[in-house]
This record gives C-alpha cells, sequence and structure tokens, in this order.
C-alpha cells in the first residue's frame, strides 16, 4: 500500500529554519537541521494538515544514524496510516464522539443514570471540545504531555464566557470535569493504546465548609418542624374526606410512606436526582 502522504507540493525551495541536507525514500522524508536547536530532525508532508509533521531523531550524532532512524520512523508513521487512515493516528474528535456512545451504551443497559450521562456529553460536547479547538489539537498525537495542565485556567479565564454561564465555574465543578476527562482516559484511550499515560490534571481540595454550602443542610430547627408537621399531616384522621373523594394523599397509609420516605431521604444527604437513580 503507498503512502498518501510524505510528498510535499512544490514549495519553490525551503528557506528559513530549516536547513534541508538530505533527501530519502524517494523525496518522501528530508532529512535536515532547525537553525537554533541540535540535533538531526525529519519531515515529511501530510495533506490532511496541509503542512510538515517535523520530528527530532533523538540519539542519532552522524549523518549516517540520523538517515537510519528517519527511514524507521517514516516506516512508523506508515503503520500508523494503515491502522487509523492518517499517519499522526486518531482523530481527537472520533474519540470524543466515540467515548458519548460508550457511555450511551451503558446507559442503555442500565449501568449509567440518564442524569450522569447528560452530564458526560454536555461536558465533551461542550467545554472538552472547545478546549481541543482553542489549543488547535486535530489527532490524539497532537496532545503534548502537559497539554491538560492549563484547563482549569481555561476554564476560568476564558471558557465560561462561551457558554450562557453569569460567572466563572466553582473549584468543585471543576474537580468534576477534571474527573470526567481523567475517566475519559483511564476508560477509553489507554484501553484502546490511544495514549500512554493519563494527562497533568489536577484537583483542587475543597473544605468541609465550602462544600456544605453548595447543597446545605437542614438546619436542625428546619428539620424539627418539618418532622413534627409531618407527624402530625400523616396521622390526621381524614376517612371520610378519602372515601368521599378518592384521592391518594387523603389515605393515611400514603401520607405515612410519604413521611417515612422523606426522613430517610433527608438523611442520606443524597440530591433529588440521586435518589431517583
Amino acid at each position: 500500500m503507498a503512502p498518501t502522504f510524505g510528498l510535499p507540493p512544490d514549495e519553490g525551495g525551503e528557506e528559513g529554519v530549516w536547513r534541508p541536507s538530505l533527501e530519502l525514500v524517494g523525496g518522501q522524508v528530508r532529512l535536515g537541521k532547525v537553525k537554533g536547536r541540535k540535533g538531526w530532525f525529519f519531515r515529511v508532508y501530510v495533506p490532511s494538515r496541509r503542512g510538515y509533521v517535523l520530528r527530532v531523531l533523538k540519539g542519532a550524532v552522524t549523518l549516517e544514524d540520523a538517515s537510519i532512524q528517519a527511514v524507521e520512523e517514516w516506516s512508523k508513521l506508515r503503520e500508523v496510516e494503515k491502522a487509523t487512515g492518517s499517519p499522526l493516528g486518531t482523530l481527537l474528535s472520533s474519540c470524543v464522539n466515540g467515548w458519548i456512545q460508550s457511555q450511551q451504551i451503558r446507559h442503555d443497559s442500565g449501568e449509567l443514570s440518564a442524569t450522569a450521562l447528560q452530564n458526560k456529553k454536555g461536558l465533551f460536547e461542550g467545554h472538552v471540545s472547545r478546549f481541543i479547538r482553542y489549543k488547535r489539537w486535530v489527532y490524539v498525537s497532537d496532545i503534548p504531555v502537559d497539554g491538560w495542565s492549563d484547563y482549569r485556567f481555561w476554564r476560568r479565564e476564558h471558557g465560561w464566557k462561551l457558554t450562557r454561564a453569569t460567572q466563572p465555574p466553582n473549584d468543585q465543578s471543576l474537580n468534576a470535569e477534571v474527573y470526567r476527562i481523567r475517566e475519559w482516559y483511564s476508560n477509553y484511550l489507554l484501553p484502546k493504546r490511544l495514549v500512554s499515560s493519563a494527562p497533568t490534571l489536577k484537583t483542587v481540595r475543597i473544605d468541609e465548609e465550602t462544600r456544605d454550602q453548595s447543597n446545605p443542610p437542614f438546619s436542625p430547627e428546619d428539620y424539627r418542624l418539618m418532622y413534627l408537621w409531618l407527624e402530625e399531616w400523616s396521622q390526621k384522621d381524614r376517612r371520610q374526606e378519602y372515601e368521599e373523594k378518592g384521592t391518594r394523599t387523603l389515605n393515611p397509609y400514603w401520607r405515612m410512606c410519604f413521611r417515612h420516605y422523606f426522613l430517610i431521604a433527608s438523611n442520606t444527604g443524597c440530591r433529588p436526582s440521586e435518589l431517583k437513580s
């Protein structure tokens, strides 16, 4: 299978920082030096990017060493192209879509709640995709080791302005987003061997007071009032009205069920959506 990359268009000469020394594999690989940088480099033209891929040849000292290593690296790019359709590897957009589809399957099989699916879908179709475009990443191989390190800063300074939000996200929200991005790596990108390591993404420790403010508990006085009111409400004899109207809310049995549900739910600390799922 002949490679679809490597043959550059007519350039009219190669000037500037790139200093060509040798052409290999019929001109598909160009070996040379880069002004201001040490070592040998090779580059190949990639039509889908409309530009060159430039790679350093680590450990190559002589021109002969660099030539051998450049051909080896070129062969690896060919193998990647055969497997993914591009010498640069898998498109990030397909990885985002693939992850969302995998979560949809989990939801359809009952493993994932509708709320969790919607949160993940919204994050990856929204903030994550916008961050990828902001970074100008196209392929998985475009992401450097520390590529995600400024995600929190971007979300606080720029990302939130691209949505309907009226203020930057808090640390708890960003921690949740960081966790989901890590999950994408751990359960999708790494198992498929699309990446070799998880991203540099840190969470921020949230103190107990700040955490409680986002989902404040009942005060002891509120809880006492609700407890007493529900007790009286559930035990009130309204059998005659129930027999006349047949409304379930008038039935003492269902009132008692609601009272116990409320007492149990309020002690779990769960949100209503979490209790439903």
